[in-house]
């Protein structure tokens, strides 16, 4: 795995980004790049961040979330949603809330890896890495449809909910990336609107940093999800590390587990 961080610092002094970025590359071991300078165009500065990460073999491409009012961005796109889509890597988000704050930013007792379905167990590497590095353990959250209460994962196995074992297996997929982590991973799931369910297990339940899936390019579920990291990144106060399809390939064959350190 490469040990790069490509950062893009925030304007006027906003130094937040920068801040996290230091602090990921402190916890792997990584060397800092700073990509200054890139264009204000949405697809220009993606196409621009994207060629550096690209160039460098970044492990992590770090941005603050600095997206125009919804009413601009209805016409010119969201600059955020462009690099995602144009990375060659895993993307970390960095809120609004945390632009103007100081470290440490990476302060929380957890990593929370949020998980639509199937598919993105792809992002467990990444979020087994991210909790070593910082010595945390991992909180697997999964959303499902319906009014807004906590379900306990038992009760999802006793009923036969495919989610239940769906989420155990994540769970042992966890476990396979790092052992360490077999015996502090721990499920929450819970029922209602994904976004606001995300953003409370975030900032309530103090998590360090939040790890999620993105489904690609143009497809409806794509923007479902995208609206769910959208949602995390503008509103809430946790960065959030957002795996495009095929970025965390790269991180399989360089993880260390506690095991062996």
């Amino acid at each position: 795995m490469s040990t790069t961080i490509v950062f893009e610092p925030g304007h006027r002094g906003r130094d937040g980004a920068m801040y996290v970025a230091e602090e990921l590359a402190a916890s792997m071991a990584a060397r800092l790049m700073p990509a200054a300078g890139a264009s204000i165009g949405g697809r220009r500065r993606a196409r621009r961040l994207a060629a550096i990460a690209e160039r460098e073999a970044a492990a992590l491409l770090v941005v603050p979330v600095e997206d125009p009012s919804p009413m601009v961005a209805s016409l010119v796109g969201r600059p955020t949603a462009e690099i995602v889509r144009a990375a060659p890597c895993p993307v970390v988000l960095v809120p609004p809330a945390l632009a103007d704050a100081k470290p440490p930013l990476l302060v929380g007792d957890h990593v929370l890896w949020a998980v639509a379905d199937h598919r993105d167990g792809g992002c467990a590497p990444v979020a087994a890495r991210m909790a070593q590095g910082l010595d945390l353990p991992v909180t697997v959250a999964h959303v499902l449809p319906g009014g807004s209460h906590a379900l306990s994962l038992d009760e999802l196995r006793s009923g036969g909910r495919l989610a239940g074992w769906f989420v155990d297996g994540l769970l042992r997929t966890l476990a396979e990336h790092d052992p360490w982590l077999e015996d502090r991973s721990t499920a929450r799931l819970s029922s209602g609107d994904p976004g606001r369910e995300l953003r409370r297990l975030g900032d309530e339940e103090g998590a360090a940093l939040a790890v999620v899936g993105c489904r690609g390019r143009g497809s409806l579920r794509a923007a479902a999800l995208g609206s769910v990291s959208a949602h995390l990144a503008h509103h809430g106060a946790t960065p959030v590390v957002v795996c495009p399809p095929g970025a965390s390939h790269a991180w399989d064959g360089g993880l260390t587990g506690h095991a062996a350190a």
